[in-house]
């Protein structure tokens, strides 16, 4: 038979359990994308509210199509603009200001995110089948895809906290926060 047509013949408990942990963690990936882009075309939307609605939907447009990547240095730069603007106000230091709001460093935590999803997109399927297929292998993969989405759960706390500001909701309590990145990886990862 024909390899490039090869097809898992058998669906076990294990194999389903395993390609459901790969679904949720893509699913998640995709959401952490979604929220990283609709931040930034927030941005832009209430940066240039003064535009008509033809402009503003080209920019919001424009802003929903970039890559993760420019999505995140235009929030790295938000972050640092509101960090800074905190620092004039108050007097204090920006390092002071991360570790008294327990922020980690956002540029670093959104890296590894973006680092992390693109591992999830692009690399962990890589040969899913014979991964799956074999107990090692496949409790190997579900610890890495937790690494994975932990890494891009701590960026989503930063993207979804400051769509929060930005939309005037209420941000969550810091332990609501802190324990975020486990959560998600434990709704991602357990079977």
């Amino acid at each position: 038979m024909n390899e490039l047509f090869d097809f898992p013949p058998d669906r076990t408990e294990y194999v389903d359990e395993a390609y459901a942990v790969v679904g949720r963690a893509l699913t998640y990936a995709a959401m952490f994308e979604r929220d990283s882009k609709n931040l930034v075309a927030l941005f832009e939307a209430k940066k240039n509210y003064h535009l008509d609605s033809d402009e503003t939907v080209d920019l919001i447009t424009k802003a929903l199509s970039k890559s993760l990547g420019a999505a995140h240095h235009e929030i790295i730069d938000l972050i640092e603009a509101a960090l800074d603007g905190i620092i004039d106000r108050f007097g204090a230091t920006h390092d002071g200001i991360i570790d008294q709001l327990g922020i980690p460093d956002p540029r670093l935590t959104l890296t590894h995110g973006r680092k992390a999803r693109n591992w999830l997109a692009h690399v962990a399927t890589v040969g899913l089948q014979s991964r799956i297929d074999h107990f090692d292998d496949r409790a190997a993969l579900i610890r890495e895809i937790k690494d994975a989405v932990e890494k891009i759960a701590r960026a989503q706390v930063i993207v979804l906290t400051l769509t929060s500001v930005l939309t005037h909701e209420d941000v969550p309590r810091a332990s609501f926060l802190d324990a975020f990145p486990v959560t998600v990886s434990q709704w991602v990862c357990e079977v």
